[in-house]
């Protein structure tokens, strides 16, 4: 669901950071969420679906970005 600026979700937004971001782990991700003004990031990204998805993606980035060095 978007924000009601129109803007991404907090999943949206964490899953977009985990994919091509820099953070390396969960709660890289969620400092980064609430620099970026959004609101119940720990409820949002706390459960064990989403946590699950965030770790395989940053793992994927990681190996991607280690094939290509």
């Amino acid at each position: 669901m978007k924000r009601s600026d129109g803007s991404k979700s907090t999943v949206e937004r964490a899953i977009e950071i985990a994919r091509i971001g820099t953070a390396t782990s969960i709660p890289e991700i969620r400092t980064q969420l609430r620099e970026e003004h959004y609101e119940n990031v720990e409820t949002e990204t706390s459960g064990l679906t989403i946590k699950e998805q965030l770790k395989k993606l940053i793992a994927g980035r990681q190996e991607r970005s280690v094939r290509v060095t």
